[in-house]
């Protein structure tokens, strides 16, 4: 068994304060997958909820297709056309334990960030 994040009771407090995986790393200096891995942990544990779709996520997502006209695809699709070594790297930077889809979010953010200088 691993010994807990050092920063797993920040994570926990901020999350519950209704901080993004994004805020929670720059507030604590690290990477948004670490980030995304201690919320897994801590959500498998039982202190954090599960995370559910609200009713506005799904409007949200409405709006999107009907402003950009893009349709999502999955996951599945995703996986299938990355390279292999593309896929190792991806899989590598997952966290135990997290979603790829986090991993995904993580990375897409950290380049939306660097492009924007914020």
């Amino acid at each position: 068994m691993t010994a807990p994040s050092p920063h797993r009771e920040a994570v926990l407090s901020m999350a519950l304060d209704g901080k993004t995986t994004s805020e929670i790393a720059t507030a604590l200096g690290i990477e948004n997958n670490r980030v995304t891995g201690i919320k897994v942990r801590l959500r498998r544990s039982g202190k954090l909820p599960e995370f559910e779709p609200s009713d506005t996520d799904v409007n949200r997502l409405s709006r999107i297709k009907a402003k950009y006209g893009t349709r999502f695809g999955g996951m599945y699709n995703l996986i299938l056309l990355l390279d292999p070594e593309v896929l190792k790297w991806l899989l590598d930077e997952t966290p135990k334990d997290a979603l790829l889809i986090h991993t995904i979010a993580s990375i897409l953010v950290d380049a939306y960030h660097e492009e924007n200088d914020l």
